[in-house]
């Protein structure tokens, strides 16, 4: 059973993480079509908060996977989080695009994209908790290779 300090450093992790996507596509959508658009009804804020809430719940089933996998095994590698990141978000875009305000649409730039949004939150994932993955059971376990 994960103790209840490292849980907290988990989900904080996962929640600072999946606000990564929503602001990467922020930042990109600005770049393509401006800052200003009449035709969108939402604020930069509004945009930022629906993106991360549904990114954490689009990714929450398979990065508590590959958390949990991370923690049993001790997998504190920086390639994996950035692989699973990358492909939770390329295996999550039809679900995130099914219900999104957002201006993507369903094609291989969009899957692309939120790959690499993925890639990103996981990077920032592992330099938050994925690190000390495992640590908890045994202090002196070394990192699996």
């Amino acid at each position: 059973m994960i103790p209840d300090r490292r849980l907290g450093a988990i989900l904080g992790a996962y929640a600072i993480s999946a606000v990564v996507p929503a602001l990467i596509l922020l930042l990109i959508d600005w770049i393509r079509f401006g800052p200003g658009r009449a035709e969108d009804d939402m604020s930069p804020l509004e945009f930022v908060l629906v993106g991360w809430f549904m990114t954490l719940l689009a990714a929450v089933l398979p990065a508590a996977f590959c958390i949990k996998c991370a923690e049993t095994f001790g997998l504190r590698r920086l390639w994996y989080y950035a692989v699973v990141g990358g492909a939770t978000g390329f295996v999550a875009f039809p679900f995130l695009i099914a219900a999104s305000p957002l201006r993507v649409s369903l094609d291989t730039e969009g899957a692309l994209l939120l790959a690499i949004c993925g890639i990103v939150a996981g990077t920032i994932y592992w330099s938050i908790a994925g690190r000390h993955a495992g640590l908890w059971k045994n202090p002196a376990m070394p990192a699996m290779k």
